[in-house]
């Protein structure tokens, strides 16, 4: 019994020990598995990661074109602020202490060495006053004949606006101006109530 008992030990162990070189063959093969399926896994991200470093490389490239832009800004910037502004009405009459209609005024005065000076008349509401921005306004600002003749000219120019008279114009603060308008009709029954 001792030589029957050998053999199956020995049988047993061979069993064993064919059992483990099996599972050690299937832990190889699955191993050589995973290595290949994470080889196609590094390759399909290397596949994403190409066109990622290329967008990245080329928001790099715009982030530097943004910087170099923004310091350009900062150049203009110091630029203008080194630049002088112009007066503004507001400026000019806290500075001179008259407004442009009294500076003709006065200065023919001088001219003809009369002290008299011509008071300005208190501004009124009027209806037909229309505001206008002189901002853009590319002649002088400060002879107001000139942007009277301009407006005039361009008054007459459409049908609509052609019975339209320009009574007077009041500077407003900044470089804002009101424009006081009447018809042609108006017009003659004050001066013929003026006359008469």
């Amino acid at each position: 019994m001792t030589a029957a008992r050998k053999r199956e030990a020995k049988d047993s162990v061979n069993d064993k020990l064919a059992a483990m070189a099996e599972t050690i063959s299937q832990l190889v093969t699955a191993q050589k598995q995973t290595t290949e399926s994470q080889k196609g896994f590094l390759e399909s991200n290397k596949v994403i990661l190409d066109p990622n470093k290329a967008l990245l490389e080329s928001d790099q490239a715009k982030m530097e074109t943004i910087k170099a832009q923004g310091e350009k800004i900062k150049a203009l910037k110091a630029l203008l602020q080194q630049s002088p502004r112009p007066s503004s009405y507001n400026e000019i009459t806290a500075t001179n202490g008259t407004s442009i209609g009294l500076q003709s005024s006065q200065t023919r005065s001088a001219s003809a060495n009369s002290p008299q000076v011509r008071k300005q008349k208190p501004q009124m509401q009027d209806d037909r006053a229309v505001s206008i921005d002189m901002g853009r306004f590319k002649a002088s600002k400060s002879n107001y004949n000139v942007i009277r003749d301009g407006l005039r000219a361009g008054l007459e120019v459409n049908k609509v606006t052609e019975k339209l008279i320009i009574r007077s114009l009041r500077p407003d603060p900044g470089d804002r101006i009101d424009v006081v308008i009447s018809t042609r009709k108006k017009q003659t029954r004050r001066s013929s109530t003026l006359t008469g």
